[in-house]
């Protein structure tokens, strides 16, 4: 009985330090964060846009909002914890479009493909900043080189990119109200 009570209470503190795992990875990223959204193509900066990017708790620990605002248009997506020990994430659109995001180095990385486009995606934070860039590369435009097996070189498909959306966010002064917060819930806590 007693190596049953061992067990158990190994495997609870365990799932507690796999979600506080989850609870802080992301503590750095949790805000309002604005900046100017540049699109460019080969010619040069085509557009520029205002954009913020709301990364909020929610009732859940696996999830956090990942709301976009592009010129006041906003998509309300969710981010949500696969495995945070591994750096696994998804993004939910919430219409039933997911895609995977992983968190590599301080920067999740998305790609995926719509519309006969391929777009990577990533969301740096850096210096207190977080800097988006989104890389659009037309699948029509794919140029296949290589495929020599004769040579044991293999066929390599190039897409050439065609637009870079980037942005500088910084943390919204308004992340003030967030902070004071979460100092009342430890506060509580504490009581």
């Amino acid at each position: 009985m007693r190596n049953i009570f061992v067990v158990i209470v190994y495997l609870l503190l365990g799932l507690n330090s796999n979600i506080h795992a989850q609870n802080t990875a992301l503590d750095a990223w949790k805000g309002i964060w604005r900046g100017k959204l540049e699109i460019f193509t080969g010619e040069g900066k085509k557009q520029e846009i205002p954009m913020e990017l709301h990364i909020l708790p929610t009732d859940s620990i696996h999830k956090l909002t990942f709301k976009i605002i592009y010129d006041k248009s906003p998509r309300d997506y969710t981010l949500v914890v696969k495995d945070a020990s591994k750096g696994l994430y998804f993004v939910d659109e919430n219409n039933g479009i997911k895609m995977d995001m992983v968190l590599l180095n301080n920067t999740f990385v998305s790609c995926f493909e719509v519309m006969d486009n391929l777009l990577i995606s990533s969301y740096r934070l850096e210096n207190n900043q977080i800097v988006s860039e989104i890389f659009s590369c037309s699948k029509k435009q794919a140029l296949k080189t290589g495929n020599m097996p004769e040579k044991d070189i293999p066929e390599v498909i190039s897409y050439p990119p065609k637009v870079l959306q980037r942005a500088v966010l910084k943390k919204s002064k308004t992340d003030d109200v967030l902070k004071q917060e979460k100092g009342r819930k430890e506060k509580r806590k504490k009581k």
